[in-house]
């Protein structure tokens, strides 16, 4: 096929052709190693020019959510680029190597119990993931599950939320709950979606012969019937699928971490028969190699039940090992005393907070699940498990999680503390600064708690309140270098320049080794004139760490302020070249490129930026100015718009007036 899309796109395959859109394979003529891609194309429905700019405002929205996911996230598939020719949008995605599930369903190739838990565990974790970051998929069904060739891992392609976005002409889909096709999307209709597909493995049947108007129901309720076309299904496995697909979805799972946490056991039970089938397969080359009385000895020692007071001594050496940080040795501990007795809450626990340590996040949140489900009064089990939630993105089920840690135990201010930063992430500002208040009321010497409070105060533009956190933490910990640190930045925002300078070198005396505290310092040298002091600092944080991103940023910073636009110019690219997502690199590299003269790339920068991180306000306000100079209001006022709407919502009521300010110039 020789058509090229989007000028530069040669189709190599076409997938799909229909109402709602078009999807090829193809390969970009401007590369040279042949990479392939997919290009989606999905047509715009609406007319007028306001409901095209509605259209874009929502895409914009849900492709950088996307993109930034799929950034953190491998097992989902990225969005490069994104834009709309002739009411059509197009994208340009990740071609995933492998066979979808739709594959095997079409082949009617059987599917073990086995394979569906292993399916369930790996899909329902990425939704964990995405849920968390409020975005429901929307078009889970078999062709958008690939078994990536690399690796053997499930990957998730083709989020329907784009068309959503755009129009609800999504098209039927088996797959589809009932709400969704009532345009009531819920979080667990991408759960409902996941069980449909493993009745269809599991019987061999497609989805219309299981969700059709003439497939089999119950009578009275209405449910979907399908255990007599598969009656030796675990009664257990059953009860989840059965749960997963409940065609009301508030009797459904509400989450997909409560699916994750009923499904987690039969992972165990199907490993232990595995190791129960080498067993037998051992005893019986046992019995034909030797007398009836060694088997018989041998069989004896095998059923012996192993001392839980072993489990025990196993436990409180992984502790050992924890506390001295060899968090890999404490999980092989723990490990043993699981092995041991499998209902040792505790082990899993702990074990959990190994793998948070080690930055296994999704394993801490299996073993937390676990401890929880041996001891539901635990509420430390609670707490660990939200801060990991927390840490893969899922805020509102880490709250979820801390809520009922502080409904088992409200005294503990760290519940508090740790609810307020999710809270705080999902911009529930108010409830965040109730929660951290609670945290100090209950324990006026939890540091962490002054830290954060102050942080938040900061970022409203309460910089006189945040300085009182400040002086509290620095108080109760006068030899933590950070601190100091924290509450010279404070004062460098309220342009008090001596004293933040007294804070960053009082955090270099206590930590030698503080680059950010040299790159501070060396911005109020900068300041203040003198810049071979200024110089000097800059060099100390480059000798510690070479390749430490913003140190080239600040020496790039340092040498625009002095005229070096080269040397400027060539600072931000090694700090892109060392951090190829770091939004600020980009966005002084774009005013390196102003000073050089090349306002295009400059508007180039500053998009990446703005792709990286949505919330950049000064990227917004920098393009605008460059639009504004080349005449393009209309981008011009969206970019000014923006930043001013950022700049409010952070406090900075002097940058804000300067966007509304130039709004003004441009007769808005």
């Amino acid at each position: 096929m020789s058509q090229l899309l989007g000028l530069r796109y040669r189709i190599i395959q076409v997938l799909s052709q229909d109402k709602v859109g078009e999807n090829y394979i193809v390969a970009d003529i401007d590369e040279k190693n042949s990479t392939y891609y997919i290009f989606k194309k999905i047509f715009i429905h609406n007319s007028s020019e306001q409901e095209l700019n509605d259209v874009m405002s929502s895409l914009n929205k849900e492709i950088q959510t996307l993109q930034e996911i799929a950034r953190k996230h491998d097992r989902i598939q990225q969005i490069f680029t994104y834009w709309i020719e002739s009411k059509e949008v197009c994208l340009l995605k990740e071609f995933i190597r492998g066979n979808s599930l739709s594959h095997k369903i079409e082949q009617q190739i059987h599917s073990t119990e086995e394979e569906i838990v292993n399916i369930f565990l790996s899909l329902l974790k990425i939704l964990v993931y995405v849920h968390g970051q409020g975005i429901i998929h929307r078009n889970i069904k078999p062709s958008n599950i690939i078994q990536r060739e690399l690796d053997k891992e499930y990957v998730l392609i083709d989020f329907g939320s784009n068309e959503a976005a755009i129009n609800y002409n999504l098209g039927i889909s088996e797959y589809m709950p009932m709400e969704q096709y009532h345009g009531s999307t819920q979080f667990n209709s991408d759960i409902y979606s996941l069980g449909i597909i493993a009745i269809s493995m599991l019987t061999n049947l497609p989805a219309s012969e299981i969700t059709g108007i003439n497939s089999p129901r119950n009578f009275i309720t209405g449910e979907i019937r399908w255990r007599h076309r598969s009656p030796k299904v675990n009664r257990r496995l059953a009860h989840v699928i059965n749960k997963m697909v409940k065609l009301d979805y508030r009797r459904r799972y509400q989450s997909a971490l409560d699916a994750l946490i009923d499904i987690r056991p039969l992972q165990d039970k199907y490993f232990s028969i595995k190791e129960e089938r080498k067993a037998q397969i051992h005893l019986i080359l046992l019995v034909g190699a030797a007398s009836f009385i060694i088997v018989g000895i041998i069989s004896w020692i095998l059923i012996q039940p192993r001392d839980i007071g072993q489990a025990e001594e196993f436990y409180k050496q992984g502790i050992n090992q924890y506390e001295a940080q060899n968090y890999q040795a404490a999980i092989t501990n723990f490990n043993e005393a699981i092995d041991i007795n499998s209902n040792y809450a505790a082990a899993y626990n702990r074990r959990g907070d190994s793998y948070y340590r080690l930055g296994d996040y999704n394993k801490s949140v299996v073993d937390s699940s676990a401890a929880i489900q041996l001891n539901p009064k635990d509420a430390n089990s609670y707490y660990d498990r939200g801060f990991s939630l927390y840490s893969l993105g899922d805020y509102i089920g880490a709250i979820t999680d801390y809520n009922q840690a502080i409904k088992l135990d409200a005294k503990n201010s760290e519940f508090y503390y740790a609810r307020g930063l999710a809270r705080n992430k999902i911009k529930d500002r108010q409830r965040a600064f109730e929660d951290m208040n609670k945290a100090i009321s209950l324990n006026p010497e939890l540091v962490v708690a002054y830290v954060e409070r102050a942080k938040m105060f900061r970022k409203q533009g309460n910089k006189l309140d945040a300085g009182k956190d400040f002086d509290q933490a620095v108080a109760l910990q006068s030899e933590n270098a950070e601190l100091y640190y924290e509450r010279g930045l404070n004062y460098y925002e309220l342009n008090q320049k001596q004293a933040a300078k007294k804070d960053f070198t009082k955090a270099i005396e206590i930590d030698a080794k503080y680059i950010k505290a040299y790159l501070a310092r060396g911005d109020v040298y900068s300041d203040l004139a003198d810049p071979e002091k200024a110089y000097n600092d800059y060099s100390q944080a480059l000798s510690l760490n070479h390749k430490y991103p913003d140190t080239y940023i600040h020496w790039g910073n340092f040498r625009l302020k002095n005229n070096d636009v080269t040397g400027a110019f060539a600072d931000f690219n090694k700090a892109i070249a060392l951090e190829s997502d770091n939004a600020s690199a980009y966005s002084y590299r774009g005013n390196a490129n102003l000073e050089r003269g090349f306002w295009q790339d400059a508007i180039k920068d500053y998009t990446k930026a703005i792709s990286i991180n949505s919330e950049y306000a000064l990227a917004y306000y920098n393009r605008g100015l460059v639009f504004t100079d080349l005449g393009k209001v209309a981008k011009a006022i969206t970019d000014f718009n923006k930043a001013a709407q950022l700049f409010q919502d952070k406090g900075e009521k002097g940058s804000y007036n300067d966007a509304k300010a130039r709004l003004k110039e441009l007769g808005v």
